[in-house]
C-alpha cells in the first residue's frame, strides 16, 4: 500500500461519521449532505443505520450511488487537514446478517432500539474508490482494494478478544489511555472495546469512541494477543 492509501485508511478506521451526499430523490439535479454514523462490517464497508423517513433514505431508494466525506477535525485551517470522499454503491444488508447489526450495535448501542422499535434500516456502503486529499498538494485517487481491507478475525474471535478485555483488563484499557498522547479522559470510568479490526481497535468511552492503532497490521487472532499485550508493556 502506498503511504496516501494508509493515511486514508487510517482516517476511514479513526472517524465514525461524515458527510453522506445522495441526489435529491424528487431533483436529482442537486445533492444533498447528511451527518451519518458509521462502522465497518466484517468485510471493511462502512455500515450505516438510517431512518427510513429521513431524506438521505428515500434519495438512496431512488439513486443507490453516494459519496461519503470523512475529514479530520481540527482548529487551524481546515484545507491543509486530511479528508476522505468515498464513492459507493448502497445496498441493503440481509435481514440475517446478524454480525454487522452486533458490530453497529456495540458502536452505537441506541441503535438497537432504532432499528428495533423505529422505522431505521442497515445499509451497506460498496466503495468503488476514493479521493484522498492529505493537505495542500497531496490528492491521490485510491482504488477499492487500496482502502477496504476485510477484517482477519471472524464475529467468534472478535468477541472473545472484546469479551477477554472488558471483563479482564479494564487497567490495560486504562494504560492504553494514559500512554496515549492524543486522548485524555477521567480513567477511573468503565471502558469498552468494542471492535478490533487488523490495524487497531476501538473503545467506547461512556459516549465518545477512540481509536487505537497497532504498530503494525495483524493478520490472525494470535497476533492480536500479541500487539495487545506489547501496548500494556509500554
Amino acid at each position: 500500500m502506498s503511504d496516501k492509501s494508509i493515511e486514508a485508511r487510517a482516517l476511514l478506521l479513526e472517524n465514525k461519521h461524515g458527510v453522506l451526499s445522495t441526489l435529491l430523490a424528487d431533483d436529482p439535479q442537486y445533492p444533498f449532505g447528511s451527518i451519518v454514523p458509521y462502522c465497518l462490517d466484517r468485510l471493511g464497508n462502512p455500515l450505516i443505520l438510517i431512518s427510513r423517513l429521513a431524506q438521505h433514505s428515500k434519495n438512496i431508494l431512488a439513486h443507490p450511488k453516494v459519496s461519503l466525506t470523512i475529514n479530520q477535525a481540527t482548529t487551524g485551517n481546515v484545507l491543509m487537514a486530511p479528508r476522505l470522499t468515498c464513492l459507493a454503491d448502497v445496498g441493503s444488508l440481509a435481514t440475517d446478517d446478524e454480525d454487522s447489526k452486533t458490530r453497529y450495535y456495540r458502536y452505537y448501542p441506541e441503535g438497537e432500539a432504532y432499528h428495533q422499535q423505529l422505522d431505521f434500516h442497515f445499509y451497506r456502503l460498496i466503495i468503488k474508490k476514493a479521493l484522498y486529499i492529505g493537505g495542500f498538494g497531496r490528492i491521490e485517487w485510491l482504488a477499492s482494494d487500496e482502502l477496504v481491507k476485510p477484517n482477519p478475525l471472524s464475529a467468534e474471535e472478535e468477541q472473545q478478544v472484546l469479551t477477554h478485555f472488558n471483563t479482564e483488563h479494564q487497567a490495560a484499557l486504562r494504560h492504553y489511555y494514559q500512554t496515549s498522547q492524543h486522548v485524555v479522559i477521567d480513567v477511573r470510568q468503565t471502558l469498552t472495546m468494542v471492535g478490533v479490526d487488523s490495524d487497531g481497535f476501538d473503545v467506547r468511552a461512556v459516549e465518545r469512541l477512540h481509536r487505537f492503532a497497532f504498530n503494525q497490521t495483524i493478520k490472525d487472532i494470535t497476533e492480536v494477543r500479541q500487539a495487545l499485550v506489547a501496548m500494556a508493556q509500554v
